[in-house]
């Protein structure tokens, strides 16, 4: 491993300015009315825009992974950066839905790369002894372009349309890209390997097919014929490729890194903790629209709130991570979340915007604390090799967090309060009572609570195990 300067910011600013870029796709969630009516198509179609870019991103991030561990993360980073600048520039000049769609599936190339190589490239540069907290620095500029993509994006579609939110990243990936040339090391692979390309196929084809299952179930219901053929043909690939991940000599994925205990453990606890907290990114803008009676800018404030706490939280539970266990501090972290998402269940017809804040920069601090140290413990415990799938694997538990906190949670939400399960999308046009929303409300952060409660005792059965194992090393 190649060790630099501490206090390298500018490499530090060049490996994280594809987490940043990553972030700024917060925009779009702000620009799709305005997509739609330009593009003159439905509500329900315009939500592509973002399924397809998750589910791609998803499915990519473990083939990037292996693809960065066999031939270089500077390079495939590099390629990730390019790609990202052609797939947004393409897109503010498309002329209809489906060029869009298709050059979003390009833009999540480079953001699969991002989310895998920019946590593998700072751990491969940076000490041991700095890790946690030049990953926690790394999370905060991530956070940065959350906060910029989530409060500038309306101000850039009013003053100069959707865009722009597009284009506009253009000079800042060119930007990201000359600063990745020129200080990003070339970190040679120690070993060549190849690609398993049955594996790259299934998992690519596999994982698009288990998301349209959701889309069946909501559309069709989970009993209809369409929904039970999609799930088992889901299954079948699913299965296959854990066979083919057991059985190949150079397989996509290797098995062992799921043995090693501060790995497997630390991305369940990531799993769960997004899994939780997703739920305030879709369930409370409605308590906080149809009960509170806040507007959109309130909102739009109250949930980069979180972000805002995670610029500070963030680079602080690095540094605790490289002073103490990072076990230890990822379990405070997520218990911070736990209570957080349980004062929740306190909400009534008189809750004001007051009370929300104060809960959400609570998780924002909780969050932020978690993720860098969690992050320090799972690519920790990656060997050098295998960095750029250490930090596919960490974001891959990620968005699968959050899309089954989507999935799960949001049609739990909707079937409580009286609407149908299509999905809290779905929710806004109907009349329904506060009671209603309350009702749905209190159980959906009961079960939010409960899942983080979960992660917070996988965390802390990490840092039992790993403090066993570290008296039984010195004895």
């Amino acid at each position: 491993m190649q060790e630099f300067g501490d206090k390298n910011w500018f490499l530090l600013g060049a490996a994280s300015s594809g987490m940043f870029l990553s972030s700024l796709d917060f925009s779009v969630n702000v620009g799709l009315p305005d997509i739609a009516n330009d593009l003159d198509v439905s509500l329900q179609s315009i939500y592509w825009i973002i399924t397809v870019y998750i589910g791609a991103t998803a499915s990519l991030q473990l083939v990037v992974g292996r693809v960065a561990d066999l031939y270089g993360l500077r390079r495939v980073y590099l390629v990730g950066l390019v790609a990202y600048g052609i797939a947004v520039s393409m897109i503010a000049f498309s002329p209809a839905l489906e060029s869009v769609l298709a050059f979003r599936w390009v833009q999540a190339i480079g953001n699969a790369i991002f989310l895998a190589t920019s946590p593998a490239l700072i751990t491969a540069v940076f000490p041991a002894r700095v890790r946690g907290t030049a990953l926690g620095m790394m999370t905060a500029i991530g956070m940065g372009g959350m906060i910029v993509g989530s409060l500038g994006a309306g101000l850039v579609i009013d003053m100069l349309g959707w865009r722009w939110i597009f284009l506009g990243r253009v000079p800042l990936t060119l930007l990201a890209l000359l600063l990745a040339v020129r200080t990003l090391p070339i970190l040679t692979p120690e070993h060549r390997g190849t690609l398993d390309w049955s594996s790259t196929t299934l998992l690519v084809t596999g994982f698009p097919v288990l998301l349209s299952v959701f889309y069946f179930a909501r559309t069709l219901g989970w009993l209809s014929p369409a929904t039970i053929a999609v799930s088992v043909l889901g299954l079948a690939m699913c299965y296959r490729l854990v066979w083919r991940q057991l059985r190949a000599e150079q397989p996509l994925l290797d098995v062992a890194i799921l043995r090693r205990t501060q790995v497997a453990l630390g991305l369940i606890s990531n799993f769960f903790l997004y899994l939780s907290i997703f739920v305030c990114w879709f369930i409370l803008p409605f308590f906080t629209s149809e009960v509170v009676g806040a507007s959109a800018t309130v909102i739009g404030l109250l949930l980069a709130l979180p972000a805002l706490c995670l610029l500070v939280s963030s680079p602080l539970g690095g540094l605790l991570a490289d002073k103490t266990n990072p076990a230890l501090i990822s379990t405070f972290g997520i218990m911070l979340v736990f209570g957080g998402l349980v004062s929740f269940l306190f909400f009534d017809q008189q809750t004001g915007v007051f009370e929300i804040a104060i809960r959400m920069a609570i998780l924002g601090v909780g969050m932020g604390v978690f993720q860098s140290s969690n992050l320090s413990l799972v690519m920790g415990g990656v060997n050098t090799s295998e960095l750029g799938m250490g930090g596919a694997l960490a974001g891959l538990s990620r968005n699968l967090g959050a899309m089954t906190s989507v999935a799960v949670l949001g049609s739990l939400f909707a079937t409580l309060q009286g609407g149908s399960p299509d999905g809290v999308a779905g929710i806004g046009g109907s009349e329904v009572p506060p009671e209603a929303y309350i009702y749905a409300f209190r159980i959906s952060y009961g079960v939010a609570a409960g899942l983080a409660l979960v992660g917070t005792a996988v965390a802390a059965l990490s840092w039992i195990t790993g403090t066993r194992q570290a008296q039984s090393g010195s004895e």
